[in-house]
């Protein structure tokens, strides 16, 4: 499905996060968008990319499966590599739109990370 139009949180698209350093996620992967459209029209939105490994991310409660979410995208979506990208620098291409549970499941995951004191 091709849509025209700015990224939304929850969509998923399909781009290249080459280039990488360290253990940053490399090469050409799915990603789940986590910034909402009013912010995406600067030209860079916030993404997790979408892998079938992220063993770290699964151990540490910071993976949101899409098994049985009804996508066609499968994997789990890594909150532990969450970044900001140009999409369009990325050859970033629409996908598809994530159900809102799968949304709600993603924010109830990363709060955590950007509002602890510890």
């Amino acid at each position: 499905m091709v849509r025209a139009q700015r990224p939304r949180r929850g969509d998923i698209y399909h781009l290249d996060f080459t280039p990488s350093a360290g253990k940053e996620m490399v090469g050409k992967h799915f990603a789940f968008i986590i910034s909402p459209e009013g912010y995406n029209t600067r030209g860079l939105a916030y993404v997790a990319p979408i892998t079938t490994g992220g063993n770290l991310a699964r151990s540490e409660g910071l993976a949101v499966s899409l098994t049985g979410a009804g996508t066609k995208t499968t994997g789990v979506i890594d909150l532990t590599q969450i970044r900001a990208v140009d999409l369009a620098a990325r050859s970033g291409k629409f996908v598809e739109q994530a159900p809102a549970a799968i949304n709600d499941e993603v924010f109830a995951r990363i709060y955590p990370i950007f509002t602890d004191d510890e």
